[in-house]
């Protein structure tokens, strides 16, 4: 934390205390709605994929289509299911994909903050470094070692905005470019297989 308290003192801000998992971001959820969101994935021992598959708009990544690669992923992982942040016109129609909307109800607002909370139920969470997909980047899933952030995007940095680099961090974060839907595919199915075994805890 020593960088991180030059800024902060150049800035005439107190510095941070000696605990580095306070300086990963964190949301109030006792300020938000989560009654339907605890009411979907409390009491279920079904595995949760979380992919945020809106369009990049920020010359991030390539905007490829996730709905193909979806498709084949929930038909060949029937017992695990598959959260969506984006409702998009052509869905995806299979008993174990959900649109984190449906989950979600009408929150009247943005519902960044929602999704954020709905990723803490996810062991794993893809995306492109949209706005859904980095705000599951959380304390939660940062120090939880049975989570596995997959970042598609151009820049190694901006795949868990360097968290990586602290020990505190406990999440595996795998980034890749996008080169094609069989590579984004074979990389979700391979996080998959190695954190949904016997031993993995989400």
């Amino acid at each position: 934390t020593v960088a991180e308290n030059m800024i902060l003192e150049d800035l005439g801000v107190g510095k941070l205390d000696s605990n580095v998992v306070d300086i990963f971001p964190s949301i109030d959820y006792n300020k938000i709605n989560t009654h339907n969101i605890d009411t979907h994935f409390v009491g279920t021992d079904r595995r949760h994929v979380l992919i945020c598959n809106g369009d990049t708009l920020s010359g991030q990544c390539p905007n490829f289509d996730f709905n193909p690669i979806i498709d084949r992923l929930a038909e060949n992982h029937r017992s695990i299911d598959f959260v969506l942040t984006n409702h998009s016109d052509n869905r995806v129609e299979r008993e174990n994909v959900f649109y984190s909307e449906d989950i979600i109800g009408d929150v009247g607002h943005s519902d960044l903050n929602e999704i954020s909370y709905l990723s803490t139920f996810c062991g794993l969470m893809v995306g492109r470094i949209s706005g859904p997909h980095t705000f599951s980047f959380v304390r939660e899933n940062y120090i939880n070692e049975n989570k596995t952030n997959i970042a598609i995007c151009e820049d190694y940095k901006e795949s868990d905005y360097d968290a990586k680099i602290y020990p505190e961090c406990k999440m595996k974060t795998l980034w890749s470019k996008y080169e094609s839907d069989s590579q984004v595919e074979g990389l979700i199915e391979t996080a998959m297989n190695e954190l949904f075994s016997e031993k993995a805890g989400v």
